[in-house]
């Protein structure tokens, strides 16, 4: 994710282009020195005399957000827009200042991310798009957001509005294509991906995985090529995961499709690159032990259960292959807490 730095622009303070009366001076002249501090204290002393006063209230947010209280910025340019500051002044008021009102939200929602405080990231990056001629990178931040703090279906909505703005917006398109596939819908993410001509190496695996969890079995069989060579251009990815789970997906498609040998080197593939998969090790010592390879298979079910020590199954298929490698004594041990675990279960 692409972080997005604003650097707070002071040209025309220091240049003395800023010229007001009274206490709005005197704080100016304070942020024009770097006294925070003291500018804070001036424009709290004007609050407390007129706390309604939405122009004082707007004001004091620029003094905040040149201090880098970014988050206390927004909640002040918050209060001053329901004491009634109108959206044009307020504008005028941050563009004398050196700053633009978009601003004042899209460095409070950094800030709120950097505190794992998401939903209120989300706000504030969507408050800056609204004041920004909705400017697509502030959605996608939002919907970042909200994957963030779980919410797919609320990441998914932003994203989508960010892609509305710019159609053309790949980050944005990625981070859609991921928040559909985290809530798993796939059939709305198959036909969103089936659109472009060429994706990343990432959402290549997603479109294949896509097709192979949408589709019924004797579809997927049909269109096995096609998925098999999505899965293949998700390889090209840098991420061991994606590599992982592309060669295993790869593998599920060999299986389904009675293609052994190819479903066998996929998983041989993967297993080296993901080391923490359960269902990969497990799905791979079932096909070693039907292919009557029980020593392999035996070795590949310990790592599963090494995995998820608590899968009766993986003990049963282990207690097998013991058996037909005439190993009896540790296969009976095997059985018996196979049947243990599904009592339990």
């Amino acid at each position: 994710m692409k972080k997005i730095i604003y650097i707070l622009s002071i040209t025309a303070l220091l240049a003395g282009c800023v010229s007001f009366s009274g206490y709005w001076d005197k704080s100016v002249k304070l942020v024009r020195e770097r006294k925070f501090s003291e500018a804070y204290s001036a424009m709290e002393s004007e609050i407390a005399k007129k706390p309604r006063d939405a122009t004082i209230r707007f004001r004091y947010s620029l003094i905040l957000h040149a201090g880098g209280r970014f988050t206390e910025a927004a909640a002040q340019s918050d209060t001053s827009l329901i004491f009634g500051m109108k959206e044009p002044d307020a504008f005028k008021e941050a563009e004398k200042f050196g700053v633009s009102f978009g601003d004042i939200y899209a460095e409070a929602g950094l800030q709120y991310l950097e505190e794992s405080l998401y939903i209120e990231a989300a706000e504030c990056f969507v408050k800056a798009a609204s004041f920004s001629i909705e400017m697509p990178y502030f959605y996608n931040l939002a919907g970042f957001s909200m994957l963030k703090a779980d919410d797919e279906t609320q990441a998914a909505l932003y994203f989508s509005k960010a892609l509305e703005i710019d159609s053309l917006y790949e980050e944005a398109r990625l981070n859609y294509s991921l928040s559909l596939f985290r809530a798993g819908d796939y059939s709305l993410l198959f036909s969103f991906l089936k659109k472009y001509r060429t994706l990343k190496p990432s959402e290549y695996y997603m479109l294949g995985t896509s097709m192979l969890m949408s589709l019924d079995s004797f579809s997927v069989i049909e269109n096995k090529d096609e998925i098999q060579s999505y899965l293949d251009m998700a390889l090209e990815d840098t991420s061991s995961i994606v590599k992982a789970s592309a060669l295993y997906n790869n593998a599920m498609l060999g299986v389904m499709s009675g293609d052994r040998d190819r479903a066998l080197k996929c998983f041989s593939e993967a297993s080296v690159l993901d080391s923490t998969s359960f269902s990969l090790y497990y799905n791979y010592g079932v096909l070693l032990m039907e292919s009557g390879m029980y020593s392999q298979a035996k070795n590949i079910f310990t790592i599963a259960i090494a995995i998820d020590p608590y899968f009766a199954d993986a003990y049963t298929n282990r207690a097998i292959c013991g058996e037909k490698l005439g190993e009896r004594d540790n296969a009976k041990l095997d059985y018996i807490r196979g049947m243990e675990l599904r009592k339990e279960q």
